[in-house]
Formats: structure tokens, sequence, C-alpha cells
């Protein structure tokens, strides 16, 4: 309900400023709608290491049908996006040969990130990598339909509404997937040593730590997120550690392929 609040006072805005606002008045209503926004950049929705509001999520009836969606997928090819079928456009008007596997990919890509955020097993990273590549791969994000020209398809781009939506589209993606990456696997006795906890802890110069809760590791190597927020908080670290506490007397386990994912700052 927030986003749709936001929405509407976004559109009273901007509808109350074609009708002759004051610039002072301008200048105060955007301040305050930028104090709503984050600090950092940031897409819509909780990112996959927010495990107590993808918990939420996962614990709805719904959620079992997206992650079945999303399985199907996983041995499906990519839709097929081709120079072919945009010149269709230019040379008999067809443009929905082109837009159904444009659109299909956008789909698909969400349909793979939102399962995988529900469940937060790696399950589904490899396939969502996949159709990372291939849309970054495509000749043109703007539509067939808005490049009547060809200027789009020759390599002079323009946002349009399907460029846009693109981005956003993998934008969202990788701002859901982002902190802290690594794989994890452990041989605990399941029944006596299973672990109590597992965390993800930040220690700070001034010796002060903070603590982030994962998923268990299994005795298979499985991919693990840790979130740490938007406020900076490795600007000041001086050490990570990935550790648990198990049950019982016995802990073994391993890690691998630690990686901190921030966003990329583009000038």
């Amino acid at each position: 309900m927030q986003g749709k609040k936001d929405e509407t006072v976004l559109v009273a805005t901007t509808t109350a400023m074609a009708f002759g606002d004051t610039v002072a008045e301008r200048e105060r209503r955007t301040d305050e709608i930028a104090a709503w926004l984050p600090a950092g950049p940031k897409a819509d929705g909780a990112r996959i290491g927010d495990r107590a509001a993808w918990g939420r999520l996962a614990a709805m009836p719904e959620a079992k049908e997206a992650v079945a969606q999303a399985e199907e997928l996983l041995s499906r090819p990519i839709p097929e996006v081709t120079d072919e079928r945009y010149l269709d456009f230019t040379r008999n008007g067809n443009r929905i040969d082109y837009e159904t596997p444009f659109f299909a990919r956008e789909t698909n890509l969400g349909r793979l990130l939102l399962a995988e955020c529900l469940e937060n097993k790696g399950r589904f990273l490899p396939k969502i990598v996949e159709y990372i590549m291939a849309m970054c791969a495509e000749r043109s994000w703007t539509g067939p339909a808005h490049d009547p020209k060809l200027t789009c398809f020759n390599g002079k781009p323009h946002v349009d509404l399907f460029a846009a939506q693109r981005a956003f589209a993998l934008a969202q993606t990788c701002d859901w997937l982002r902190d802290v990456r690594f794989k994890v696997k452990s041989a605990q006795d399941k029944v006596e040593n299973d672990f109590f906890t597992s965390l993800f802890m930040i220690v700070d110069k001034d010796g002060s730590d903070s603590f982030v809760d994962f998923p268990a590791p299994s005795e298979e190597w499985e991919p693990r997120f840790a979130f740490l927020g938007t406020n900076g908080a490795l600007a000041s670290a001086v050490a990570i550690r990935i550790g648990g506490n198990p049950c019982g007397t016995d802990l073994t386990y391993w890690i691998r392929d630690l990686e901190i994912l921030r966003p990329r700052v583009v000038k």
C-alpha cells in the first residue's frame, strides 16, 4: 500500500506543478518527497538477505505456486529475440513476433527472481544469470515500433518505455540479489549437531560488531546472502566473520566464493 500512496502523491504533485505552483512551492514539495527516499540507490522491495521479509512471503499460500512456475523455466530455453523479428515492423508492420519473446524474457526473469528470493537456496541463480546475459546482449532495448528509422537498431539508442522497463527489470534483479554472497556447506550430524544459528558478523573500527543471520548450511554447497542494509556498514569495517553455533559439540563447515556486492556509480 505504501507504493500506491507514493504513486498517488507523485501524481498529485506533478499535477499541481502543471497548474502554476510557485518555484518555492515546487522546491519545498520536491524536498519533501526526496526525504522519503533511501540514502543510497535501491529498487522497490526487500533484498534477498532480508529473510524476515521474505519469510513472511514464503509462508503465504501463493508462494508454492510462484516457485512451481519458476521451476518450469529451468529446463526451458530463453525465448529467442532476433534481428529479423525486429526488422519485421519496418518491413510489414508486424511488431508482435518480436515483442512477444521480448516481454516473455522480463516475465520469466521476474518469476525466477521471485522464486530465488523466496527459497534462498541458489537453485534459480544459474538461470537468472543466463537471462541477464541474454538481455544485456540484445541489440536494442527500444521497441521496433518506436524505432521506425532504425536509429536504435543501428547503434544510436534512445530511452522509450521498452528500454526503461528493461533497465528497471535488470536493476531490480541486481539490487535484490546484492550485498554479501558466499557458498557454504557443512558435515554436521543432522540429529545431534544441527545449527542453533548461522551468522555473518561485521566488526567495526571501534570494536563493536553487528550480526546478520542466514539459513543454516546443508551437506551440499549452497549460496547464502547477507543483507547489510543501506547504512554503509562495510565502510568502517575492519573484519568480517562467518560462522555458526551448533546445537551439539562438533561442527565442521566450509565457506567459499565470498563476494561483496555494491552498486557501481556511473559518472
